[in-house]
């Protein structure tokens, strides 16, 4: 199947996911407080952001190695890294969870923290492990071009199903945070159990022990720190500024930028469709030798998601307080900060996809670098950002940082790989477009 076919395919899902995520936060924004409804997109972004903490870079490595070796599925190699991901991914979200648990507690007994309930801090930061074991689950299937069965369970029926529960429990009461929370996590395992056993009987791997020790290939073991330090870098741009606003100004602000982040997070649909399926296809174009291909795929997506990002960005810019108004009448205030977000999510696509192209095409430890430097400065950004100018100062320190870190992956690959993936290099002078790549 083609590129543009499976990122068509993977748009249309996505889309309908969005429509079910848009109408998730919605109906969490009008029938919650927005104290709560700020608690709720914490306790969210936190899980998202260690959850990939405590993966240690698998998901990446599930992409990187898993396409080029999935047909032969009795293959040690692909038996070991299968097993090996697993277990160092189980192995490194509980002891996330386990060390923020005990950090927590200690907080609240020495510091006196005492700004979220016990109940709610483990229910949210049980999240970590739910949402971590999904997010395995996903790029395994991934790396099996099994795109659907990525999407579907990870963002579009948890929100539905929740969406759900928590529409019938507002007709009684007021949904507490405590509320959510359990709705949330009872989804997610029980969607993690069905993956699960959809992946044993319609996905032909090898048998996966996350106890038995199994040897593994030097090529995958020099890999999980570049991976894992890439993984974080790019995570925390997505996540952390909500967990900084919370932190910062408490959790009502959180809810009127979490709206915000949400919204212009819209505009990431159409990079995210091409990029689930790029990254398979770029790992194995590069592990078949099929390089003079690669070009033709970046450039193939740069083209066609910064003009999809440009012409919804500049609908959203234009038009921010009506979207806003979805939310509540309150959230308007945020409108700024939309703006902001905006201009990085177009500022994001226009670049093109330099970081996917170094990490599936065994430039990782040059991505690493590249990663660890945005990593640090990002972190600076947004609490400079948030003690300075507050949620306004926080959107304009990710427009900053998406810059900065988006600016060190093309260089990189434009180094390296003698390949430009912003979008001036996607049409060339003839403007003739490249001919469909298969694979």
């Amino acid at each position: 199947m083609t590129l543009n076919k499976r990122a068509n395919t993977t748009l249309l899902i996505k889309l309908a996911a969005a429509g079910v995520t848009y109408g998730f936060m919605i109906l969490l924004a009008r029938v919650m407080t927005a104290a709560d409804f700020g608690q709720v997109a914490f306790y969210l972004n936190f899980a998202l952001l260690f959850s990939v903490i405590g993966a240690c870079g698998q998901q990446v490595s599930l992409l990187r190695f898993l396409p080029p070796r999935r047909k032969n599925i009795h293959s040690p190699e692909l038996r070991g890294l299968l097993s090996n991901a697993a277990r160092l991914t189980a192995l490194g979200t509980v002891l996330a969870f386990t060390i923020l648990i005990v950090a927590t507690l200690l907080a609240r007994h020495l510091v006196g923290v005492q700004t979220f309930s016990v109940l709610s801090v483990v229910l949210g930061l049980s999240l970590i492990l739910a949402v971590g074991w999904a997010d395995f689950q996903a790029h395994f299937v991934r790396g099996y071009h099994r795109i659907p069965a990525a999407i579907i369970p990870k963002e579009f029926l948890w929100r539905l199903i929740v969406g759900g529960l928590v529409l019938i429990y507002s007709l009684m009461a007021r949904p507490s945070v405590v509320t959510v929370l359990v709705f949330l996590l009872t989804t997610l395992i029980v969607l993690n159990i069905a993956q699960m056993r959809w992946i044993k009987f319609r996905v032909a791997t090898p048998g996966l022990s996350l106890v038995q020790k199994i040897p593994c290939d030097q090529q995958w073991r020099k890999t999980i720190i570049p991976f894992w330090i890439t993984s974080v870098s790019n995570i925390f741009l997505t996540n952390a500024d909500v967990i900084c606003v919370g932190l910062f100004l408490g959790p009502e602000s959180a809810a009127y930028y979490f709206a915000a982040n949400r919204l212009a997070m819209l505009l990431a649909f159409f990079l995210t469709s091409h990029n689930v399926v790029l990254a398979p296809m770029l790992s194995e174009a590069w592990g078949w030798g099929q390089r003079d291909q690669i070009a033709a795929m970046v450039h193939s997506t740069t083209r066609r998601t910064t003009l999809l990002t440009a012409i919804l960005g500049a609908i959203l810019f234009f038009a921010a307080p009506y979207f806003l108004r979805l939310f509540g009448s309150d959230f308007v205030q945020a409108d700024l900060v939309f703006r902001l977000l905006i201009l990085a999510a177009v500022l994001n696509a226009v670049i093109g996809p330099a970081d996917i192209v170094l990490n599936m095409c065994g430039f990782e430890r040059q991505a690493m670098h590249a990663s660890a430097i945005a990593l640090v400065a990002s972190a600076v950004f947004l609490v400079i950002g948030a003690v300075v100018g507050g949620s306004t100062g926080i959107a304009l320190a990710v427009l900053v940082a998406t810059a900065l870190r988006k600016f060190l992956f093309w260089r990189q690959t434009v180094g390296l790989m003698s390949l430009r993936t912003d979008i001036l290099a996607a049409f060339p002078p003839s403007f003739r477009p490249h001919r469909e790549i298969v694979l």
